[in-house]
């Protein structure tokens, strides 16, 4: 067996009819600049206060549900913070998010929205546990809270929901779902026909670190969104944001 692509080389050269090792090496080449050179990232990087001017007066309400015990799953409390002073910015009355998970992101909108703020947040329906139960782990954050009064649990996928009761109703959409490509570029289509004419759209994992390579779908969509809308990396976060 052999192991070091150097050593398969090397014997490959013994072993291997002249120029078929050279068409291989060209061939991995290709593959392995597909994988790891794809430029990505070509969203512009704007200070928050740039795209929301005076935003940074903004006194955010956040609880101990924003604290994340499990940082690799849900939002930074930094970028929850965001979300939060956007919404103390915008004041939206209706707001739309895809993928709850456990609802700390909804609660921040709800927080930090008007009193009579309508939240729309999207999941797929709780799955039933090997014991019988099912699973309540979605929508946990806001459950029993004051603010989780406004706010409105949907279930069902994102890609054959219905949205046409929704459309260019919403002030504020988050979009925070499946993050394959094709299901980010189908969730902000349908953001995009939900918002109001003065509404913003907000994208979690634009960026992401290499450990979690499963976002490049968010950030390959957005590229090519960013072609016909302009989109914007709020610097500092993994945030993408539109403002119509």
């Amino acid at each position: 067996v052999v192991e070091r692509a150097e050593d398969f080389a090397r014997i490959a050269r013994f072993v291997v009819p002249a120029g078929l090792l050279d068409v291989y090496s060209a061939a991995r080449q290709k593959r392995r600049a597909k994988r790891f050179v794809e430029p990505l990232f070509k969203l512009p990087s704007r200070s928050i206060t740039d795209i929301f001017p005076g935003i940074e007066r903004a006194s955010v309400q956040l609880n101990l549900a924003h604290v994340p015990d499990r940082p690799e799953m849900v939002m930074p409390l930094a970028e929850t913070l965001i979300i939060g002073a956007i919404c103390q910015w915008l004041k939206p009355r209706r707001a739309f998010e895809i993928g709850t998970y456990r609802g700390a992101t909804a609660l921040a909108i709800a927080m930090n929205s008007p009193g009579d703020v309508t939240v729309f947040t999207l999941d797929l329906p709780p799955r039933r546990k090997e014991d019988g139960h099912v699973d309540d782990e979605i929508g946990s954050a806001y459950r029993g809270t004051p603010p989780g009064s406004r706010i409105t649990q949907l279930y069902g996928d994102s890609t054959t929901l219905d949205f046409r009761p929704y459309e260019r109703s919403m002030d504020l959409v988050l979009v925070d779902g499946n993050h394959d490509e094709r299901f980010v570029t189908a969730d902000s289509a349908n953001a995009l026909r939900m918002l109001k004419p003065s509404g913003v759209i907000v994208w979690d994992d634009y960026l992401w670190d290499r450990k979690y390579p499963e976002c490049a779908g968010v950030t390959r969509s957005l590229d090519k969104l960013s072609e016909e809308y302009d989109i914007a990396n709020i610097a500092g976060t993994r945030l993408a944001v539109y403002r119509r």
